[in-house]
C-alpha cells in the first residue's frame, strides 16, 4: 500500500534541511532580496538601508544607508562586483564592497522606482517606475540611453529574459509587456489580469513567463503561466485567498526553469 495519510516517511523528512534564520537586522520590512555571489545576499528595506549578508555565518559585511526612502529593489552585478539598488525616493543607487556611500547614482524618475532588472550580459541596467516611464542605462557611464512613456504605465515588476535584449515588465494598467532595449520598444502585450500584476518572472527557455496578482477574499489572487510563442496565457493557477505578491520560476534538474 501506499503512502495514504500524505505524509513524507520520516527518511525523506530527516533529509531535508532545515530553514536558517539570520539575525535580524532591518528595523521594518525587506522589500527585495537576491543572491549576490557565493553565500552572498543582498538585501534593502523600508528602513532606507541596503546590506550584504554572508548568509553562511548570518554575518553583515555591508550596510549602506545613502537613501531617503524606502529600497524597493535590489540587484547584483558580477561583471562589475557592484550592488543596484531602486528607491522610492526616486534614484538608482550602485554600490561597492568597501565605499561607504553610493559609488554611482542614477538620476531621471520622477516618481518611486518600482522595477530593476539588469541585461543579460550586465552591461545595462532597465529601470520603471510610477512616473509611467521605463528607462535603460549604461553601467559604465551612469548615463541614460534611452526611455519610454506610455500613459498610466504604473511599473510593478521587471525581469530580464536570460539571451536577448528584452525585459518582461507588469504594470497597473493590467498589461504585461515585453520590451525590445535596443529600441526601447513593446515588442509584446498580454492581457487577462483582472487585478494588478505584482510581480514577474522569466524562465531559462525564455519563451514562459510567469506573473501574480493583487486579490482579496480569492479574486484575483492568481499567478498565470504566458507562453511567448503563443502569446497567451497557458494556464491560470487559482487558490490564494490574498494577494499573491512574488513568483519565481525554480530551476529543474535539466536547467529548463
Amino acid at each position: 500500500m501506499g503512502n495514504l495519510c500524505g505524509k513524507q516517511p520520516k527518511e525523506e523528512e530527516d533529509s531535508i534541511p532545515k530553514p536558517r534564520i539570520l539575525p535580524c537586522c532591518h528595523s521594518e520590512a525587506v522589500l527585495g532580496l537576491v543572491s549576490a555571489g557565493d553565500g552572498l545576499v543582498l538585501s534593502g528595506g523600508n528602513d532606507k538601508t541596503v546590506q550584504l549578508w554572508d548568509w553562511t555565518c548570518g554575518t553583515i559585511l555591508e550596510r549602506w544607508t545613502g537613501h531617503t526612502s524606502s529600497v524597493n529593489r535590489v540587484a547584483y552585478t558580477p561583471q562589475h562586483a557592484r550592488y543596484i539598488t531602486a528607491s522610492r525616493d526616486t534614484t538608482v543607487k550602485i554600490w561597492q564592497g568597501g565605499s561607504p556611500a553610493a559609488v554611482q547614482e542614477l538620476a531621471g524618475h520622477s516618481l518611486n522606482v518600482s522595477g530593476l532588472s539588469l541585461s543579460y550580459q550586465h552591461q545595462h541596467a532597465w529601470t520603471g517606475s510610477r512616473d509611467y516611464t521605463v528607462r535603460v542605462w549604461d553601467l559604465n557611464t551612469a548615463q541614460q540611453v534611452r526611455m519610454n512613456k506610455i500613459s498610466r504605465n504604473v511599473v510593478t515588476c521587471m525581469a530580464a529574459f536570460p539571451s536577448e535584449p528584452a525585459f518582461l515588465q507588469t504594470s497597473e494598467d493590467l498589461q504585461v509587456r515585453v520590451w525590445d532595449s535596443r529600441d526601447l520598444s513593446v515588442a509584446q502585450s498580454f492581457t487577462g489580469h483582472v487585478n494588478i500584476p505584482l510581480s514577474c518572472d522569466v524562465a531559462l527557455d525564455g519563451i514562459h513567463m510567469l506573473t501574480c496578482s493583487h486579490g482579496f477574499d480569492g479574486f484575483g489572487c492568481e499567478a498565470r503561466l504566458w507562453d511567448r510563442r503563443k502569446g497567451a496565457a497557458l494556464h491560470v493557477f487559482e487558490g490564494h485567498t490574498e494577494s499573491a505578491n512574488a513568483c519565481c520560476f525554480l530551476q529543474g534538474k535539466t536547467g529548463g526553469g
